[in-house]
């Protein structure tokens, strides 16, 4: 084991098979593999950020305690497509596309911290530039 640890893998699972409208049923969850290959696992909600961050701090505390690998499953509803090539609104229904953008738990946790005062819309403003630049960045590095 180096310094840094045992590896925690966090996993995004979003509830349907590629290229499908139907849930995936043919194989369980990722979580569920991790276990029947001996590491332990946790299937995490994704909607609440704050849920979400404590229940993955609890898993990292685990894995550091134990000295074993852990394995995160993220549960989260995709609103895009899985790539800029995914045509995704060809097999999503747009009710579906229509709910999950409007329960995007990001714009939910970022309204709530506005207001709530923790943030201000020149600070929330001045992300937005910082995701733009790492966006650009990422695709002109890796394609799109």
């Amino acid at each position: 084991m180096d310094a840094a640890g045992p590896p925690l893998h966090p996993a995004r699972a979003v509830g349907r098979s590629a290229g499908s409208a139907q849930p995936s049923r043919a194989c369980p969850s990722v979580a569920a593999r991790a276990q029947g290959f001996g590491i332990r696992s946790w299937s995490i909600p994704a909607q609440d950020p704050d849920s979400a961050y404590l229940q993955c701090l609890a898993a990292r505390h685990y894995v550091e305690a134990a000295g074993s690998p852990g394995l995160i499953e993220l549960h989260t509803t995709r609103i895009g497509g899985h790539s800029s090539s995914d045509p995704h609104t060809i097999y999503r229904e747009p009710e579906e596309l229509a709910a999950a953008a409007a329960d995007d738990p990001v714009t939910r946790y970022r309204d709530r911290l506005l207001g709530a005062g923790v943030v201000d819309t020149e600070w929330l403003a001045d992300v937005d530039a910082d995701i733009d630049v790492t966006r650009r960045r990422l695709i002109e590095e890796f394609g799109h």
